[in-house]
């Protein structure tokens, strides 16, 4: 039996065990795309992500935060692991070992620091490796960090936010790969992200470099969700009406979103 079968047989048996958040709740404007025959969506307990077999990550997750929930106070102290629902030719713990000589973490897509607030199941999921990427340190650190943080701030006392993030590979640039399984480092990675109480939509690329970033860098990586979608080759928002695509697509937000907590930075 082919490894898809095998992997879609084992995806419907999650999905009626595990239903967790309804789709139309996590994806009110529509799934993104997962259409490449070497892609499959991976449905979890607080996030989806759409895992890509021939780069060994999720070419986008998408979660949402809301301030309910239980209250995770501790961060998971398990270890990172395989997917069980990939087999043997999904990454394992052992391609990554040795990534720190590299300058490289293993980064959440989606966020333990979020997801928490969904109980510690879905924490725990988070640790899967179809949902980690090797994200530069002074990236993951710095500047990616600091967005997380501003996402879960956004939410305020009673917002939702809801986030669809995910990693970007140039055409015509060579592509660095680790592990024996040959997984993919991005170029760079992408986070648009839509709110209760604003009827914007903020879209950010930043590049996966050794060096790294800082949040006062954030604005300057402000772009349209248009140009996303045509770097990666995905419809992020796919049951937008024409005209609100038109609207809330096109251009780059003019600036961030302020952070309740103005010592954090713009």
């Amino acid at each position: 039996m082919p490894a898809s079968a095998i992997v879609a047989g084992l995806l419907i048996f999650v999905a009626v065990a595990n239903p967790g958040i309804p789709a139309s709740r996590l994806h009110p404007w529509g799934k993104p795309t997962c259409l490449k025959q070497d892609e499959v969506t991976l449905h979890n307990l607080a996030y989806d992500c759409c895992y890509s077999q021939r780069l060994r990550v999720a070419r986008w997750v998408a979660y949402l935060y809301t301030p309910g929930g239980p209250r995770q106070s501790r961060r998971y102290r398990g270890g990172f692991t395989a997917d069980p629902r990939l087999g043997p030719e999904g990454p394992a713990p052992a391609d990554y070992v040795g990534v720190g000589r590299l300058g490289l973490d293993r980064g959440h897509q989606a966020p333990d620091a979020s997801i928490r607030r969904f109980g510690p199941k879905a924490q725990k999921e988070t640790y899967y490796l179809s949902n980690i990427t090797p994200q530069y340190q002074r990236v993951n650190r710095n500047i990616w960090q600091e967005l997380e943080s501003a996402i879960r701030e956004w939410a305020g006392k009673s917002d939702t936010v809801w986030v669809v993030t995910g990693p970007v590979f140039n055409a015509g640039r060579d592509t660095q790969w680790l592990g024996r399984r040959r997984i993919a480092v991005p170029h760079a990675y992408f986070c648009a992200v839509r709110r209760t109480g604003t009827t914007g939509l903020l879209a950010l690329l930043v590049p996966n470099a050794r060096n790294g970033y800082s949040w006062a860098d954030a604005p300057g990586f402000l772009v349209s969700v248009d140009s996303v979608e045509k770097l990666t080759g995905l419809d992020l928002f796919p049951r937008l009406k024409p005209a609100e695509a038109q609207r809330l697509e096109s251009a780059p937000a003019r600036q961030l979103w302020p952070r309740p907590d103005k010592r954090r930075g713009p």
